[in-house]
């Protein structure tokens, strides 16, 4: 816990349990007010407009309270309390964050079951949710087979994407397919829609029959292939990081294009996000040295993303829902005999719905 100590040159000074000093800005500690006339507890929104404040604003004293709290009083005459582990979390970026993600190949691969009928708990939800966030992907079994189902799981966890594909789509084999999924082809490694902004977040595909000999799904953690990548072959993975690629959807009346790279990373060089489609993706022109590193690097990344050290398989089964994060895994599917019939509905959910529905749950549960 944090502890409020004093205050130096016009700032609050805390110290953790192991001694750290943490000083703190005036404006920083006071935008965070949750007095009744900064702070409205029903939207959870300020009442008040932090720029209105005085740049110059300093704190003139600090007064330890019972129960974890501490008062400070502001050089315009505010006094406002604060709760120190709350802003602990603030400091240490702990506050309401999302569990790490756990980057797996298949010998450490774990699964990540619910059944439906247990989601209505939050401390389920939760912890089922917990563990899609640092895997990637997730099975609930006992969602029923009716046409539609995969809508009703999928509203679990935050509004349903709306794509020109309409709020579902049916992969099932069709006469006049408009994409490769509607036939019995097999499918490999891939993510869907790197042609979209923004890149669907959350794919969800249910089983409502499957008849079929074959057809096995398939997933692979794209970032544990990138970081093995990186690992083993630092240029590749530069190279991978570094062209710029153009994504093109063109069918069913529609024309969808986006330009990003096959790895992308975050300012601090950690993964973001992978775009892997091979059957949309054209590399843009670029020096004869620089596309010959990035072929070489696509054709060792796509490799592995195949690769049974990377890559699981299992079958869907009539009820079963399965969920993934579409900017990290890998899926696709073998290919299946035509006679028996194959029957699976998907859609999409953006990942700032399923991070509220993880938070919420967590607080309910306690």
């Amino acid at each position: 816990m944090l502890r409020a100590l004093g205050v130096e040159d016009g700032a609050v000074v805390f110290r953790r349990a192991d001694g750290t000093r943490v000083p703190l800005h005036p404006l920083w500690l006071r935008e965070r007010s949750r007095e009744p006339d900064d702070f409205d507890p029903t939207s959870r929104q300020r009442l008040a407009d932090p720029w209105r404040l005085d740049p110059a604003l300093s704190v003139e004293s600090v007064a330890v309270l019972a129960c974890g709290r501490t008062e400070v009083r502001f050089s315009d005459g505010r006094a406002v309390r604060f709760e120190l582990d709350r802003l602990e979390g603030e400091v240490d970026g702990t506050a309401d964050a999302l569990p790490p993600r756990q980057p797996w190949a298949a010998a450490g691969f774990r699964a990540n079951e619910a059944a439906f009928a247990d989601l209505a708990g939050p401390a389920a939800m939760a912890g089922y949710l917990e563990r899609f966030l640092r895997r990637g992907h997730g099975l609930i079994r006992g969602c029923g087979t009716e046409p539609g189902t995969v809508l009703r799981v999928a509203g679990l966890f935050g509004p349903v994407r709306v794509t020109n594909f309409g709020t579902l789509y049916d992969v099932r084999v069709t006469e006049a397919p408009t994409d490769l999924a509607y036939t019995d082809l097999p499918l490999y490694a891939h993510t869907d829609n790197p042609y979209r902004r923004p890149i669907p977040g959350v794919q969800f595909l249910s089983c409502l029959v499957n008849e079929a000999e074959g057809g096995e799904s398939t997933l692979a953690d794209g970032f544990a292939v990138a970081e093995s990548l990186r690992a083993d072959d630092p240029a590749a993975f530069a190279a991978l990081a570094a062209a710029r690629i153009r994504y093109r959807y063109d069918g069913d009346g529609s024309v969808l294009e986006d330009v990003g790279r096959m790895v992308e990373l975050a300012e601090d060089g950690t993964l973001e996000r992978i775009r892997f489609s091979p059957r949309v993706e054209y590399v843009l022109p670029d020096t004869p040295d620089r596309l010959a590193a990035f072929y070489r690097a696509r054709a060792l990344f796509g490799a592995r993303l195949g690769d049974p050290a990377f890559e699981i398989r299992f079958r869907l089964e009539p009820g079963d829902t399965l969920m993934f994060d579409n900017h990290r895994m890998t899926h696709g599917r073998a290919a299946f005999a035509a006679a028996g019939r194959r029957h699976l509905q998907g859609c999409y959910v953006e990942p700032d719905g399923l991070h509220s529905v993880y938070r919420v749950s967590r607080a309910a549960a306690g």
